[in-house]
């Protein structure tokens, strides 16, 4: 079983503020299945994938952009981390050291059969070739993930390619 912290189930939840109805929908799921609410849910408890999954695709229906929501849930991951508990100010301003940072965060935050830490292939200022394969739910949201910590290390001209094998190439200039 992959299992992931409650502090991701609270976020997706949170985001659905706009959407009450469908917010509840996946409140609801989280009760039947944890017998807590997402507001009760532990942070840093650990939680069955197949609720964040169950939560992402209530987001994603919620959401006017459908797939392309996928991509703004991991794109809004780690603001929200700064903007509440905050960041080390150096990984603000290093994109190769926030990269590197998110890969050890996901060691540390999701757990289970199959959970691959990421391997990076190549790593120079300007240039990262990491392979991140993960669970399908995740998967669809990693590329907002990398695009988050672009913008928060203001770096206004990046590219993110997903090549073959869950391996993606990340280019930027500041």
């Amino acid at each position: 079983m992959v299992e992931l912290r409650g502090k991701f189930i609270f976020l997706t939840c949170s985001l659905m503020g706009l959407y009450k109805t469908k917010q509840e929908e996946a409140d609801q799921i989280i009760k039947e299945k944890t017998g807590k609410g997402f507001k009760e849910l532990d942070p840093e408890g650990w939680y069955d994938l197949e609720i964040y999954r169950a939560v992402v695709e209530k987001y994603r229906e919620a959401s006017i952009s459908k797939d392309r929501a996928y991509t703004t849930l991991g794109q809004k991951i780690y603001p929200t981390i700064h903007a509440t508990v905050g960041l080390p100010k150096h990984l603000l301003e290093n994109p190769l050291e926030f990269l590197k940072f998110e890969a050890e965060g996901y060691k540390e935050n999701v757990r289970g059969d199959g959970i691959i830490p990421r391997k990076f292939l190549k790593t120079v200022e300007g240039e990262v070739i990491i392979q991140a394969i993960n669970p399908d739910i995740i998967d669809k949201t990693v590329e907002g993930v990398f695009m988050g910590i672009m913008d928060l290390c203001q770096v206004k001209n990046y590219k993110i390619e997903k090549l073959e094998d869950s391996t993606y190439r990340i280019t930027w200039s500041k």
